[in-house]
């Protein structure tokens, strides 16, 4: 498995490098790619081209400076093959020109304490890369400590699935852990589901079947705040969503399930988007 990691260079950025160790560990025979965008507003190539080259170089030697200082604070993740790249580009710039090279199976993104509590109308990295990516997105908050998944919550909406590379990345994960998978469907009637929901519900059980599953159903109108007393009283250590994209006034008036909870779940979450083939 091939990991990207955008970092920002600062103590934040440490719980995204101990789950990538943790779970590259576990996985095992995986690459990890980190890189640090500037958030200047011109690619690389136009700085190049109008300053002088010590700017770049004293950029570049400053973020190789602060990248091995917080890496030598990660012990972790030091054994692992791991590559640095700073890019002059905005973060989500950084990102996708990333992906096209370094073509990752997973990308995890840290979730910074100064999030917490805030919907911006127009958003932040993290919803901005949730958007904007179709690869499996791990969120991952400033102030997580336990990186042993062993109880993984798959908010699941018992619609189509496609059994696409990215569930093959959360299967990966789930395994590695031997996880335990909490399946919340939130519905209008849980007693009469349609033939599509049972035909979708019977894809996802193909999925999830060699794992200890359990399934727990609750009203549509009460999910969020049911979700976030279920991830407290049975300890879990992920959340896992999938992501079908939405119009962009839909996801301004807060209708997306995965933008509410890349701002307001402070849990470990793995984004899994659908629309990818």
């Amino acid at each position: 498995m091939k990991i990207l990691i955008p970092i920002d260079l600062t103590e934040a950025a440490k719980p995204s490098l101990k789950a990538a160790a943790e779970i590259a560990t576990r996985i095992g025979n995986c690459e990890i790619m980190i890189i640090h965008g500037t958030n200047a507003p011109f690619p690389m190539m136009d700085v190049a081209n109008t300053f002088d080259r010590s700017i770049i170089d004293e950029y570049l030697s400053e973020s190789k400076t602060k990248y091995e200082e917080l890496i030598s604070e990660v012990p972790e993740i030091q054994d692992l093959k791991i590559e640095f790249n700073p890019d002059l580009e905005f973060a989500l710039e950084a990102i996708l020109d990333n992906i096209k090279t370094y073509k990752p199976d997973l990308i995890i993104l840290g979730n910074p304490l100064k999030y917490k509590d805030k919907n911006p109308i127009l958003g932040n990295t993290i919803t901005d890369v949730l958007h904007t990516v179709t690869l499996p997105l791990l969120i991952i908050p400033e102030e997580q400590k336990d990186f042993n998944f062993k109880e993984i919550v798959f908010s699941y909406d018992f619609k189509q699935i496609k059994q696409n590379k990215n569930i093959s990345v959360f299967n990966e994960i789930r395994k590695a852990f031997d996880a335990r998978v909490h399946v919340l469907y939130a519905g209008k009637d849980l007693e009469h589901p349609s033939e599509k929901e049972i035909e979708a519900g019977l894809v996802f059980e193909d999925i999830i079947k060699e794992s200890p599953h359990i399934y727990h159903f609750i009203p549509s109108a009460s999910f969020l705040p049911t979700l976030e007393d279920y991830l407290e009283e049975h300890n879990i250590n992920m959340v896992v969503n999938l992501h079908r994209e939405k119009s962009f006034w839909q996801n301004l008036l807060g209708r997306s399930k995965s933008h509410y909870l890349a701002t307001h779940i402070r849990k470990p979450l793995l984004i899994l988007n659908q629309d990818k083939d």
